[in-house]
């Protein structure tokens, strides 16, 4: 799905920017947000919801707010017993093109997420120290920040109704915390014998930096125009 999204956004703006029209006055609006593909989301299922407000005639400002909890989880997913997300995003938003119904804008965008949760019978990997630990339970905190270039494209449906594409590529800082472990077994590992095809988000002890790609759709609903 990330795929086609950065697919369409590089080629749809290619498309509006070849119009040759008048009707191209930028639209300034006030609206809230909704991703509703965040609840069904297997590893971390939230609630995300924003608000963006106009500022100036092509720029926009606009928080989102993210919370997730055991019971939006699906049967048998990585969500443990006592699973709590919540996430804090920031951006701003520059109007770069707009024809009839469609808008195109380029972004800056900075996030913090505060994950945790507690696992039972499991594994984690030191990465600073390079050792394999089998635990009976652990209490697990994951905090991530980063910042991201972001581009997305708006279709309105209606006056009211809106449909959000967006893409970002940046960087991120996870730092990864496991206390009141009880272990059951040690191996120190002079290789990492880890899939590197899998996601370790849960699994890793310790920070990490590392390039940071998101893909998204939100619905929005325009509260007014300005």
């Amino acid at each position: 799905m990330k795929r086609a999204l950065l697919i369409l956004m590089v080629v749809v703006p290619q498309l509006l920017w070849a119009q040759k029209d008048d009707n191209h006055a930028f639209l300034r609006t006030d609206y809230v947000t909704f991703e509703p593909f965040s609840i069904i989301n297997y590893q971390t299922p939230k609630i995300k919801i924003g608000f963006n407000k106009n500022i100036t005639q092509r720029w926009d400002a606009s928080i989102t707010l993210g919370y997730g909890h055991q019971k939006f989880a699906f049967p048998d997913s990585d969500v443990g017993s006592k699973y709590r997300l919540y996430e804090l995003r920031n951006e701003w938003q520059y109007q770069a093109y707009r024809y009839k119904r469609y808008r195109y804008f380029l972004g800056i965008e900075v996030f913090y997420i505060h994950h945790t949760d507690v696992y039972y019978a499991s594994k984690l990997y030191n990465v600073d120290d390079d050792y394999t630990l089998a635990y009976n339970h652990a209490d697990f905190r994951r905090q991530k920040m980063g910042l991201l270039l972001k581009n997305s494209f708006q279709f309105l449906l209606s006056d009211k109704i809106v449909i959000h594409m967006y893409t970002g590529l940046g960087f991120r800082v996870r730092k990864n915390t496991f206390t009141n472990v009880d272990p059951v077994w040690i191996e120190f590992d002079d290789e990492d014998s880890r899939n590197l095809f899998e996601d370790h988000y849960n699994t890793e002890e310790g920070t990490d930096v590392s390039p940071d790609l998101a893909a998204g759709f939100k619905f929005i609903y325009v509260l007014k125009y300005l």
